[in-house]
């Protein structure tokens, strides 16, 4: 799926995605009005918030992202005191590197209660017996191994997707298979991507993960200022969805089909990858667009686009599915 006339590399993985550095800026401000507004009603910060004002730009942007800050501002798994957020953030992290992505070898309490509260996924109804993989296990290691890989294949086959990891994804979690889900993220601990691979994950759909949890965080850093999606019926569950079983609500598939879309993309250029006898990526991209068809018309129907949305729906999402089933799995098509 080469790119044809007229598409913008932004949108499939020649480039980062457009103005991502300044979302990310963006995103660090808007986090930092809402430390101030916060301090507006709980206002013993206890210096935190001018501390955080005194970092010079990058180290500012890195802190305002973090997880554990968003995590804070929406009050979940629980409110949490200013004390424990700079507690927090004080921390060492411990993390460990893994071909441009950081890995948490031991994600703290608080990241384990986000887990507990995920809930439902595909492959399972809670995650209540899930634990984070121990960062001596053979899973662990393998994992990390796999993880670098799965970068070099995203910067070689698409470079401003990983471009796009590089600046939206804070950190990887890894879980045990006991799992509600294979890959989760949220804006509630924006900047944080769980994880939950198995043995039959190779390096090519570790990528696919990737990419999958990066695009969501992506979205909800955009989302920030400016919703893509606004109505009272948004998160009403009675919509056919491309990933899970069970009825979704237009909101997550609108994140899905463009998910579907920067995936498709992938998938061409791990064709011609190392990668490329992993698995039929061409099947794989048909099957992801055959799915996605009948969530597109109810999502394309939706008032509530936003401008931007409405763009990447007609510039990206409606092509590659199209061009994708008519490729049929076998012949490249056109938009990638």
């Amino acid at each position: 799926m080469r790119i044809s006339s007229g598409k913008a590399s932004s949108l499939i993985g020649s480039d980062a995605f457009p103005a991502v550095a300044d979302w990310r800026a963006n995103g660090a401000l808007f986090a930092y009005q809402a430390l101030l507004a916060r301090r507006e009603t709980d206002p013993d910060d206890n210096g935190l918030i001018d501390r955080i004002a005194g970092y010079e730009q990058r180290e500012w942007e890195r802190t305002l992202l973090r997880p554990e800050v968003f995590s804070f501002l929406a009050g979940e798994p629980t409110r949490s005191t200013w004390d424990e957020l700079r507690d927090a953030l004080d921390a060492d992290r411990k993390l460990v590197g893994a071909g441009g992505v950081d890995l948490m070898t031991e994600p703290g309490p608080r990241f384990t209660a986000l887990l507990r509260v995920l809930g439902k996924g595909s492959r399972a109804e809670s995650n209540t017996s899930a634990s984070f993989l121990p960062p001596g296990s053979a899973e662990f290691a393998r994992s990390r191994t796999s993880i670098a890989a799965a970068m070099d294949l995203l910067r070689s086959s698409t470079p401003g997707y990983a471009e796009d990891v590089r600046l939206v994804v804070d950190s990887i979690a890894l879980v045990d298979d006991r799992a509600s889900f294979r890959g989760s993220s949220g804006a509630i601990h924006r900047g944080l991507v769980f994880l939950s691979p198995d043995d039959s994950w190779t390096p090519g759909v570790f990528a696919e993960e990737i990419l999958h949890e990066a695009t969501h965080n992506l979205l909800d850093l955009i989302s920030l200022r400016a919703p893509l999606i606004q109505g009272d019926d948004i998160f009403e569950e009675r919509y056919a969805a491309p990933f899970r079983p069970d009825k979704r609500h237009v909101y997550g598939n609108l994140h899905a089909l463009i998910v579907v879309a920067r995936l498709i993309c992938l998938f061409d250029g791990l064709r011609s990858s190392v990668a490329r006898d992993e698995l039929d990526w061409a099947a794989r991209a048909k099957d992801y667009a055959e799915r996605s068809l009948e969530p597109l018309d109810s999502v394309s129907a939706h008032p509530g686009l936003s401008p931007a949305a409405r763009h990447l729906l007609d510039h990206l999402v409606t092509p590659a599915l199209r061009q994708a089933v008519e490729a049929g799995g076998v012949a490249r098509a056109r938009t990638c």
